[in-house]
């Protein structure tokens, strides 16, 4: 049978007639070619159309609304011992309008075939790249309608953990995903944004003997080994999803151990584990407390938990703590992999805090998207203020809210700044979307979420969150949707306002309160300013935020409370407690989003409230922060508050004012007189070096310990460091038993930073050196590999420090280890230029081992600088690199400067002062 031209093939698909070349582009006149319709057709307006080859890449970053998703069909091939994969995509989609242009993401993979097919008929479609954006040209142009486009492809499997990769574990090759925000473009063609949401079909072909994992559950548990040419593969097909955006598909690939869970959701779900091969036993933690965060969060929210299954999924190499994945949830695998008995209580808070953010997403992220990168708080505020929720209901012991009230105080630290970002940042470049996933989005996105909570009333704000998950459910939604349903549950409140007073631009107010007594009536005078931090470059700072304050004021016998909203400069508020207030506490709970200032009363009231407690340390700081207080108001101020009873998190701020000392005079560690006023305070709490046994004990005792170590050099403390460690490593060499994990997290640091850097101990260091090298690849435990890399960072000889970063560059140590490292040597002046120089040095390679999306990070191997002339270095380099690194670097290099320089004043403005406090 003789092949009709192309056009009369298509002709049901396409506008234009037949031409043996292309049309001119003033012949613009088009007309349907249906003739089922042809006389209701010709009764329309002729549409018109730019036959002219279009421009494929008008718009730098958004994709046009002329096409649009409906449905993903996905066909996989993979080998994880190979260096690449391949696959097929169907894609339903519907054309607005006529066009001869489709635009979608393609990333690294080489797209090989691409066409159009529509009532029976295919064309090719000539494909165009730039970058990680695809156009897609058909040869006349395309009818408005549905179509589906099929693609095919082959990519790379690339180690640094973006997009679809491969790690090598225990001898065998595992492929993971990881597509937040911009990376399912790596894995396939798509409309890689998270307003489109569409069902996904999927199946993977992989080697028999391996297994495939995906969102949905598999049709055939065991999958289908193929015959013929691909003989030696097996098919695993999965369930249509429900509708996802494409950073939210997830597949893994390997073999794995599956480690059955009870079933969840009222025994409608099943649930496992998946491990890497030899792991699975290390599940157990995970597997009893998945259940119990999952009911919870199921009865708060008002709806079961909205997905097929849940995997748990445990990655060795993994560029995040965890990924929300429906259905399968990723984690890097120490978090999720441990002997829960055993575990420092450390790891299991940060476990269960990950484990429930992750869990929380299942409705705000997944259930219902943000629409743009714009609205990401309304995922990652949310899933941190219900992980704090979950958590307190699941384990109070852990004490997370008090751990939550530092967190809080120390982003207002960064939000304060001049670089600092809104929460709510609009998104024009990929730069953009990569820096809107900081603590400003998390942590701050989360306090505004528990201030509105506690100022409207918790069970209204239930309401609105619920109905809104009800209205928007398995769709997408925005800031303004939000709102709407909470403003109905408000009784009037303008929460609209607040919000955006909070999200919608950076900065922190500082509120003070006052009072006068006048006869039966107590006046409040109430004033907001921003703050403004030592160092900060603005000559002023002209913001003012809807507030809603909420004050505590006591005569130490008495208490009243009294709540209003502050939208004003300054405002005096009248009240009738019926006695005078001789202290205050202006934040209840320290619910409200800002720092305070008062007259601070009896010491004695803050010990018997800890979100008083918490707020008055950070009122004590501030004054120090903002440069308008002695430096002995906050060590002076805190002093009577050291006493053995308070809770580790109160320990924490103890300590950390009295690090303070160290920090604005880099000297101190080293002076006797410095040492005593120490060792006076330290000594006043117990110190057992098997580090407790209550929870309470086991959270007191590291910090404890660490801090008699970094502080006094604490001769016991070394001793049992240099015990612990040598049991630990000879263990590992196969002389003796490990001792407790808990234990070797704690003083095998201990043990290898207590080595100095002094020559007559050189030897010494590089043999430990060497032997912790030797250890990495002798522990299948996750913790205890984390414990050694932490050790690696840890030593006070530079050469060495540069030594154990080289481990991430030649491939010993994976692209994640990197973030370890950088954990255990930020802001070590001893080491500081160092890391940096070598950083310089290996830029090129480091970069291509941790991906270049993560070189906009890497300006923090400047954070321990304390220079203006160190700042000009940090700043010229990485001009010198500006045409490699994606575009991001620009907000993170800001604050790193403003970091050094702000630094620079502050010891200036306290180093003197910190001095004389500890030589009086």
């Amino acid at each position: 049978m003789r092949a009709l031209p192309l056009c009369l093939v298509l002709s049901s698909i396409f506008f234009s007639g037949c031409a043996s070349a292309p049309p001119d582009a003033a012949q613009t006149a088009a007309h349907a070619t249906d003739h089922t319709k042809e006389k209701t057709a010709a009764k329309k307006p002729v549409p018109t159309v730019d036959l002219a080859r279009p421009v494929p890449f008008p718009a730098p970053l958004r994709l046009p609304d002329t096409v649009t998703p409906r449905a993903y069909d996905i066909a996989l091939a993979i080998d994880p011992a190979s260096g690449r994969f391949s696959g097929t995509i169907g894609i339903d989609v519907d054309l607005a309008e006529a066009t001869r242009l489709v635009r979608l993401h393609a990333d690294l993979i080489a797209v090989k075939k691409a066409e159009l097919v529509g009532r029976g008929a295919a064309v090719p479609l000539e494909v165009a790249k730039d970058g990680d954006n695809l156009a897609l040209i058909a040869p006349i142009a395309l009818a408005p309608g549905r179509a589906r486009l099929e693609l095919a492809w082959d990519g790379p499997l690339p180690e640094s953990p973006l997009g679809v990769y491969r790690v090598q574990d225990g001898g065998r090759w595992y492929v993971y995903t990881q597509f937040e925000p911009l990376e399912a473009r790596r894995a396939f063609p798509c409309f890689d944004e998270p307003r489109w949401k569409v069902p996904v079909s999927l199946s993977i072909d992989v080697p028999t003997g391996l297994r495939a994992v995906a969102n949905n559950p598999e049709l055939e548990p065991n999958g289908t080994p193929l015959a013929g040419a691909e003989a030696g593969w097996t098919r695993f097909r999965f369930a249509t999803t429900p509708p996802l955006p494409t950073y939210l598909i997830a597949f893994a690939v390997g073999d794995f151990d599956l480690v059955e869970g009870q079933r969840v959701s009222g025994g409608r779900v099943p649930f496992r584990v998946v491990a890497p091969k030899g792991k699975g036993g290390l599940a157990g933690f995970v597997l009893d407390k998945t259940p119990r965060h999952l009911d919870w969060q199921e009865q708060w929210f008002g709806r079961p938990y909205p997905f097929a299954k849940l995997d748990l999924v445990a990655v060795p190499s993994f560029g995040s703590s965890g990924m929300e994945n429906p259905g399968l949830i990723t984690f890097r695998e120490s978090l999720v992999l441990m002997d829960g008995d055993k575990a420092a209580i450390e790891d299991r808070i940060w476990c269960e805090s990950v484990l429930a953010h992750e869990l929380a997403h299942m409705w705000f992220g997944d259930l219902v998207t943000m629409a743009w990168w714009d609205d990401l708080w309304l995922n990652e505020a949310f899933a941190v203020w219900m992980s704090r929720k979950s958590l307190t209901a699941v384990s109070p012991e852990l004490d997370v809210r008090e751990q939550a009230l530092r967190g809080k105080h120390g982003t207002m630290g960064g939000d304060a700044r001049s670089h600092a970002r809104a929460v709510r940042q609009p998104i024009l470049t990929e730069g953009d979307v990569y820096n809107a996933f900081d603590g400003i989005t998390y942590s701050k996105g989360a306090a505004v979420l528990e201030m509105i909570e506690a100022w409207i009333g918790a069970d209204r704000f239930q309401a609105g969150v619920r109905s809104y998950l009800d209205q928007h459910a398995f769709g997408s939604a925005t800031t303004a949707d939000l709102v709407e349903h909470l403003q109905a549950e408000s009784q009037g409140a303008d929460v609209g306002g607040v919000m955006a007073s909070f999200v919608d631009k950076p900065g922190v107010p500082f509120v003070r309160l006052d009072w006068r007594c006048e006869g039966d009536a107590v006046a409040l005078e109430v004033s907001q300013t921003a703050l403004k931090l030592l160092g900060d470059p603005r000559q002023s700072i002209d913001s003012v935020w809807k507030i809603p304050v909420c004050a505590r004021l006591s005569d130490g016998k008495r208490t009243t409370e009294h709540c209003d909203v502050l939208d004003e400069a300054k405002e005096t508020w009248t009240i009738r407690p019926g006695f005078c207030p001789t202290f205050a506490h202006p934040n209840i709970e320290e619910a409200g989003y800002f720092r305070w200032g008062t007259r601070l009363g009896p010491m004695s009231t803050a010990r018997g409230d800890k979100a008083a407690f918490a707020g008055l340390v950070s009122s004590l700081r501030t004054g120090l922060e903002t440069g308008t207080a002695a430096f002995a108001s906050l060590v002076d101020g805190v002093e009577p508050l050291v006493e053995p009873s308070v809770s580790p998190s109160e320990l924490g701020d103890l300590l950390s004012a009295l690090g303070s000392v160290t920090y604005y005079d880099q000297e101190a560690a080293k002076n006797a007189r410095f040492r005593k006023k120490a060792k006076v305070w330290l000594d006043r709490f117990p110190v057992d070096l098997g580090l407790g046994r209550t929870p309470r004990e086991r959270r007191l005792m590291p910090a404890l310990v660490r801090a008699r170590a970094g502080l006094l050099a604490d001769a016991k403390v070394l001793a049992e460091a240099k015990r612990v460690s040598e049991r630990f490593l000879g263990a590992i060499e196969g002389k003796g038993e490990r001792p407790a994990l808990e234990a070797v997290q704690v003083y095998l640091g201990i043990h290898v930073s207590g080595l100095g850097r002094e020559a007559s101990k050189a030897k010494v260091r590089q043999a430990l050196w060497q032997r912790l090298r030797e250890a990495l690849p002798k522990t299948a435990n996750p913790n205890e590999r984390d414990a050694i890399i932490e050790a690696l960072a840890a030593f006070d000889d530079p050469e060495l420090v540069v030594k154990s970063y080289g481990l991430v560059v030649d491939g010993t140590l994976r692209a994640q280890d990197l973030r370890t490292l950088r954990g255990h040597t930020s802001g070590r002046k001893e080491i500081a230029h160092a890391t940096w120089d070598w950083m310089v040095q290996n830029f090129d390679g480091l970069v291509a081992r941790i991906g270049a999306k993560a070189a906009p990070g890497l300006p923090q191997f400047a954070g321990a600088f304390c220079s203006g002339e160190e700042a000009a270095q940090v700043e010229a380099f990485f001009a010198s690199k500006a045409a490699v690194i994606p575009s991001g670097i620009e907000r993170t290099l800001a604050q790193t400067l403003e970091t050094i320089r702000a630094c620079e004043v502050s010891r200036a403005r306290y180093g003197a002062e910190a001095r004389a406090w500890y030589q009086r």
